[in-house]
């Protein structure tokens, strides 16, 4: 990424870039205010007031008390906005039956578990929070759904992200792919290439994650724009790699297991 000294100490540029890049300066400078913004508002709290409200009621007052009382510390504004949205949506009238159901061992293991199906760690006190505040307009079963189908849209989202970022690594031409691909301590780079890409798998015994030499050149070529005539320095250059690239045959087995499954 060019810097503010990358560009002021170049005096050559012409001045119609130099414009240009301080209008860029001066987004970046929003943008980075607005991400503070954001950064201060998730992080400010909703202090619970000093004696149980009513709780026949929906009310902030009431959602702050039983999130303190429950989890030992005060509700980021977030989560009560959110509370307050999903029981209007769901047209919630009381909150007498919320402490009951976040102390349900059963419900809380459940959602937990399907949380952790789809994400890596633990799930939140604030998104176990708001899966009791459904339970209480809907049922447990549905609200535990919920969470699973939450939990999938974070990670496409996530995978979605990471895919981009992996595509903005390729190199900006096939020809200095190629050279990378040929170069040593390029492997690495591969497996994300191709994940990025869509052409990977996992082997069907131990899952490790298996390139696909030729679909890899196939989707590389495309990616480019590039003539077909690469495609056998691209595949060639894979299997060469460190990378796994699956046992001979279908590539269904990681080079380990397709021996192993061989010799038996």
């Amino acid at each position: 990424m060019l810097s503010h000294d990358d560009i002021y100490k170049q005096q050559e540029l012409p001045e119609d870039v130099r414009a240009r890049f301080k209008d860029l300066s001066e987004v970046l400078a929003a943008a980075d205010r607005i991400a503070s913004d954001i950064r201060r508002r998730v992080a400010q709290e909703t202090a619970p007031p000093d004696h149980r409200p009513n709780l026949a009621r929906v009310s902030a007052e009431g959602i702050a008390y039983i999130f303190s009382d429950t989890f030992g510390r005060s509700a980021a504004d977030y989560v009560i906005r959110e509370a307050l949205n999903t029981c209007q949506q769901l047209q919630i009238k009381s909150l007498r039956p919320l402490p009951d159901i976040l102390r349900d061992h059963d419900f809380r293991q459940a959602a937990a578990g399907a949380y952790q199906s789809i994400m890596p760690g633990s799930m939140s006190v604030e998104d176990m929070f708001l899966a009791a505040i459904r339970a209480l307009g809907t049922d447990k079963n549905a609200a535990i759904k919920q969470v699973r189908r939450d939990a999938k849209r974070e990670w496409d989202e996530i995978d979605q992200f990471a895919r981009r970022e992996a595509l903005h690594s390729l190199p900006p031409t096939i020809e200095q792919l190629i050279q990378d691909l040929k170069a040593s301590g390029a492997d690495a780079d591969i497996e994300g290439w191709a994940e990025a890409l869509g052409v990977t798998h996992g082997c069907a015994i131990c899952g490790t994650p298996i390139v696909d030499p030729y679909a890899f050149a196939e989707a590389v070529i495309q990616h480019y724009g590039a003539a077909d005539d690469v495609h056998d320095d691209i595949e060639a250059a894979t299997r060469n790699s460190q990378v796994e690239t699956g046992g001979w045959g279908d590539g269904t087995y990681c080079a380990y297991h397709n021996d192993r499954l061989d010799k038996d």
